[in-house]
């Protein structure tokens, strides 16, 4: 796609879509939702933060069917939340104390995904790549790949290839490393606050939840979804029948 040597030819194509889709947002959605948007203009009031990877294919607002304001997100390589205690890289720390101390948001969901070149990385050695502020980045993803080395394989996975393991792992140790930190930890324990994980299947285009008593990761299609709801608290208004919208803002 990229024209070497050609900054002008470069920006041209790479930018072509993005400026194409403004102008559609314009003409299809933007009278549909400006109304929307005036709402949100001066609040938010999210009920999920997002701690998801920064890969281009994996859109939650797609996936998900989320509107404006429905989530707040959290997005870096390797959808990573380093421990309580490590420097703050990437903002994690800050983007928590916002999100449960001054949005009360009432979910916190670390999602993965398949393909993941930032677990590809990971598996094939962080430090030979001659790229150290990745290198050091993925340490906090260490722990996923000693469980994948030892054999912890999760239930299900086992045709799944070695760096997709360890995505679905690497979701489990980042949960574990927002546990780590004493406004998460003290907000679950007083059942304020959730903690879910996910794994998107690129290929296929399905969501996986890990079931913490099967411990495995399982489809949420309907049926799945209609036996978590009433998990969550009904009284609030972000929590809906999930066959109520099939279509959002169309």
């Amino acid at each position: 796609r990229r024209v070497h040597g050609d900054l002008s030819s470069s920006y041209e194509i790479d930018m072509r879509t993005l400026l194409q889709g403004v102008i559609d947002f314009r003409r299809r959605i933007r009278p549909i939702i400006k109304e929307e948007f005036a709402r949100l203009a001066n609040t938010q009031s999210p009920d999920v933060l997002y701690v998801g990877c920064s890969d281009s294919r994996v859109a939650v607002n797609i996936f998900a069917s989320t509107k404006p304001g429905d989530i707040f997100v959290m997005r870096n390589v390797g959808n990573i939340v380093p421990s309580f205690g490590e420097a703050d890289e990437g903002g994690m720390g800050a983007a928590l104390e916002f999100a449960i101390g001054a949005l009360k948001i009432k979910h916190v969901l670390v999602c993965g995904h398949s393909n993941c070149g930032a677990m590809h990385r990971l598996h094939s050695g962080r430090c030979q790549h001659g790229s150290p502020h990745l290198s050091s980045w993925l340490r906090h993803s260490d722990r996923s790949l000693e469980l994948l080395r030892t054999g912890h394989v999760l239930a299900g996975s086992e045709s799944l290839s070695e760096p997709n393991k360890l995505s679905q792992l690497n979701v489990l140790t980042q949960l574990e490393n927002l546990r780590s930190h004493p406004i998460v930890a003290e907000a679950v324990h007083d059942g304020r606050l959730q903690l879910h994980g996910w794994y998107f299947d690129i290929a296929n285009a399905d969501v996986f939840r890990y079931n913490e008593e099967l411990k495995q990761f399982v489809l949420l299609n309907t049926d799945e979804a209609k036996k978590i709801l009433p998990t969550f608290d009904q009284a609030h208004p972000s929590v809906e029948d999930p066959l109520a919208h099939s279509e959002r803002w169309h």
